[in-house]
């Protein structure tokens, strides 16, 4: 068996590593995953991140007894770790996906490792079906999401750049708004739905993806 949330998490950890290398070329942390302690009987899979200059190492514990948190600690690779460890809800961890996206990408919405994109609504539509038994269409989706862009006083050039509205005029032929400001202006809509969704939206998220 393995940690439902392990898959997300080495993505996350493949794309953070792959920032390092490019920002400090000095730096190639070492990540290992461990599944040796279920063969004890503890239902635990593990993770370190090594730094082999500084000899730093993160510990990342996942315990199918706490599917949802994730635990960690900063430790030394030549030394035994302490008993306590820190913890944070995955879903608070996964939430942040933003900031480790691929800078370069060529997608607006890219795979949180670099590989391919998001372009499926299928999947949340499934979710708010099942906890709502409301049946939305991706033309209500795009109805909503207009609405909570004007609402919250977001430039309506960026909200009809993400939505593929056809412009028209001046605007359309001189104004291109950057990848870094769509993706902001994306964002806050984004949390603002899931700060609305009545429902832990993120982790069925994560359980789907």
């Amino acid at each position: 068996m393995t940690h439902k949330h392990l898959e997300t998490l080495c993505d996350l950890t493949s794309a953070a590593h792959a920032r390092i290398q490019q920002d400090f070329k000095t730096l190639d942390p070492v990540v290992g995953v461990s599944q040796k302690m279920r063969a004890s009987g503890i239902p635990v899979d593990a993770m370190t991140i090594d730094c082999l200059k500084s000899g730093k190492r993160i510990i990342i514990i996942l315990h199918d007894h706490q599917p949802e948190v994730l635990s960690y600690q900063f430790s030394f690779k030549d030394k035994e770790p302490a008993n306590e460890f820190e913890q944070i809800p995955f879903a608070e961890f996964f939430r942040n996906r933003q900031n480790y996206l691929p800078r370069d990408s060529e997608y607006l919405f890219p795979g949180i490792a670099g590989r391919g994109y998001y372009r499926d609504t299928k999947s949340v539509r499934e979710i708010v079906k099942s906890q709502t038994g409301i049946s939305v269409t991706n033309h209500d989706l795009r109805r909503t999401y207009k609405s909570i862009g004007t609402e919250l006083d977001i430039n309506s050039v960026l909200v009809d750049e993400l939505l593929s509205h056809a412009r028209e005029g001046v605007d359309a032929h001189y104004i291109h708004p950057s990848m870094t400001k769509l993706r902001e202006a994306s964002q806050r809509i984004a949390d603002y739905m899931v700060s609305q969704a009545g429902f832990d939206l993120i982790n069925r998220l994560t359980d789907r993806w």
